[in-house]
């Protein structure tokens, strides 16, 4: 028969047995979680790679929302100068800028439409275009290109630009668009290979698009040039 001492040993050594037990799993369970959190960690920085490595949104870093191009909206700082005139004359003065001034063809161009157009020039200078039509203004972003095409056919003038020309540049054309706003619409536009260009819609189907190979200051006069030779010439006045 086992003494009392040789009891309580036995009792001690279960305990310390049982403690033991306990110590390890408790030791399991923090591994776990430990585990589990590092896979979760890791989870969202792969999940933040592929954000950033996509460009962190849908529509190609635009508001336009048109399959990866730039995007079509624009601000245009404050503070531009431009010079005063210097050339009037419409040829002297898109020689002096080399610009050019482009002319499409299109008869029956007046269609009016619900649907997308694809247009002959870019930007366009006539074509079917929308029902509606907006305000003359200058538009940090951008109306749909059709209802923009039917305000060349009243006799604006549009004159795009880049939405990411540089903010000197975009200061001095809020600057040319406040000199002389009279039926002028000013917008962006992302398709544009050249910093701008300008468009107007002349007699009943002759389109006309002003391209220079760089803005210098002589291209400010092209584009006044341009503006008073083609302003109010469209098919349809509306004052």
């Amino acid at each position: 028969m086992a003494s009392r001492k040789e009891q309580k040993e036995a009792l001690r050594k279960e305990r310390m047995e049982r403690e033991r037990k306990a110590e390890q799993a408790a030791a399991r369970k923090r591994l776990i979680g430990i585990v589990v959190a590092a896979v979760l960690a890791l989870g969202i920085v792969g999940a933040l790679a592929a954000v950033l490595l996509s460009g962190g949104d849908d529509d190609g870093g635009g508001a336009s929302g048109n399959g990866g191009e730039p995007s079509e909206t624009v601000s245009y700082p404050d503070g531009g100068e431009i010079p005063e005139v210097k050339e009037a004359d419409f040829s002297a003065a898109l020689e002096a800028a080399r610009c050019e001034d482009e002319t499409l063809q299109a008869p029956g161009a007046g269609e009016h439409t619900t649907e997308g157009v694809e247009y002959e020039t870019e930007p366009p200078s006539i074509g079917a275009h929308y029902p509606e039509w907006p305000e003359d203004d200058i538009y940090e972003e951008a109306p749909p290109t059709e209802r923009v095409v039917h305000t060349l056919e009243h006799g604006r003038v549009l004159i795009w630009v880049r939405p990411d020309a540089s903010d000197e540049l975009l200061a001095q054309f809020k600057a040319l668009y406040e000199e002389d706003p009279y039926h002028v619409i000013m917008l962006p536009h992302a398709k544009l290979k050249q910093p701008f260009a300008a468009t107007a819609w002349v007699g009943q189907d002759t389109g006309h698009t002003l391209r220079c190979k760089e803005v210098t200051d002589a291209t400010w006069d092209a584009i006044r040039a341009f503006k008073s030779k083609y302003r109010d010439k469209g098919p349809e006045f509306v004052p």
